[in-house]
């Protein structure tokens, strides 16, 4: 019997020609060293090598082949880099390819580009003006995260349909325009970001973080988080809904109680990964616990 995923990573090794380092020069005679993927028919880029380049120019074809895609971190970190030149031959942009770029102060997407991964340019805190391309339909997850932004101009995509939880995550203060194609805004979308400008209806999930509105289930009922309020030490009340009444929940203590449980697995999963990282230290839990019983005893209140 062929095993089908093995057939398929022999295929993709087939694919793949060879990685190398190549070197082009700008417009100002300046030599750019890239790491590069080549295959048959296409050119991704991996790694930009030359740190002291302030002002970047992506070639569009290299030994023949068109660049189409910009990799993952291939720009992380690349603090000295003003301006960066992109070829309409570039269609994809990965996660995390420009984030920590803080010299970054304009940015004019191509319109050739289709997709743009999460956090793209999380930490960029230096752009003034950010130009999507035209065709964007989606804005992933933490695509500004962490940039507070001020005095800067972010245009939209005219066809743009959804924009992804936490993408303006602590972007910074600033308005930002809405385009009316917009259908869906997720949960935390300008979470200590901007201002947005939109036809749409307001909703409080868009200023909010998770896990509100999502579903979960206490003493066999199906209810929703409809509102959050900070404690202390990073834990949190949870107001959850079911009909026309209200519970409140502190989180982490009541979730590893087992008085209440998330519905979907994915979010269950979340809160699994939390505890694991950042509540299993022993005197993290033991003030989780004192605090939530401050709380019940009313010595702290919720804000």
């Amino acid at each position: 019997m062929v095993n089908l995923r093995e057939s398929w990573r022999s295929r993709v090794v087939r694919l793949k020609m060879e990685r190398k380092r190549i070197l082009t020069e700008n417009s100002l005679h300046q030599m750019q060293e890239f790491v590069i993927d080549k295959y048959d028919d296409h050119i991704k880029m991996m790694r930009f090598l030359s740190s002291d380049i302030e002002n970047v120019e992506i070639p569009d074809i290299i030994e023949g082949k068109p660049v189409t895609i910009i990799g993952g971190d291939c720009f992380f970190c690349c603090k000295n880099i003003k301006t960066i030149s992109f070829p309409q031959t570039i269609v994809s942009i990965e996660a995390e390819t420009f984030a920590l770029c803080k010299g970054l102060t304009e940015v004019i997407l191509p319109d050739s580009i289709i997709e743009i991964g999460p956090h793209a340019f999380r930490d960029c805190s230096g752009i003034k003006r950010f130009v999507f391309p035209r065709y964007l339909k989606r804005i992933e997850t933490g695509i500004f995260a962490f940039c507070d932004l001020f005095d800067v101009e972010i245009i939209l995509p005219e066809k743009l349909e959804i924009i992804e939880r936490n993408a303006f995550f602590r972007a910074g203060r600033f308005d930002l325009v809405i385009p009316d194609s917009v259908k869906e805004i997720g949960v935390g979308a300008f979470h200590w970001g901007p201002h947005p400008i939109t036809s749409l209806q307001e909703d409080n999930g868009w200023y909010s973080e998770w896990p509100y509105g999502e579903k979960v289930i206490y003493n066999g009922l199906q209810g929703r988080i409809t509102d959050l309020y900070y404690l202390e030490r990073e834990c949190m009340l949870h107001d959850v809904t079911v009909g026309t009444d209200i519970k409140q929940f502190v989180y982490p203590c009541d979730y590893i109680d087992g008085n209440i449980s998330f519905l979907e697995e994915d979010n269950q999963q979340i809160f699994q990964d939390n505890i694991r990282h950042y509540w299993d230290v022993e005197d993290r839990l033991k003030n989780a616990y004192k605090i939530m019983n401050a709380w019940k005893r009313g010595f702290i209140s919720p804000r």
